[in-house]
């Protein structure tokens, strides 16, 4: 279950439910519409996306290339990992 499906059957915009369940507003809808939307929501087992919420967020690390590099050599096949070290050495 999406918030796009909780909203639909709340009869509410989405952004009203994203709030309702981020905590982010106290007064995004009455108590009553709060309570249903909470309802729909354990009812249809809704589980936020972690990978949407990482996506939000401002504080995010780029991947560092030495961690790409290192997957590249440990897990890749060998014709692979050979091709970038050697592609790399030349730049």
């Amino acid at each position: 279950m999406t918030l796009k499906d909780i909203a639909k059957e709340a009869g509410v915009s989405i952004s009203t439910v994203s709030r309702i369940i981020n905590g982010n507003s106290s007064n995004a809808a009455s108590k009553e519409m709060q309570d249903k939307i909470w309802s729909i929501a354990r009812a249809g087992g809704y589980v936020p996306n972690t990978s949407a919420q990482a996506l939000k967020q401002k504080n995010r690390m780029p991947i560092d290339i030495d961690i790409l590099f290192f997957y590249i050599l440990n897990y890749l096949d060998y014709f692979f990992t050979s091709t970038i070290t050697s592609v790399l050495s030349a730049s």
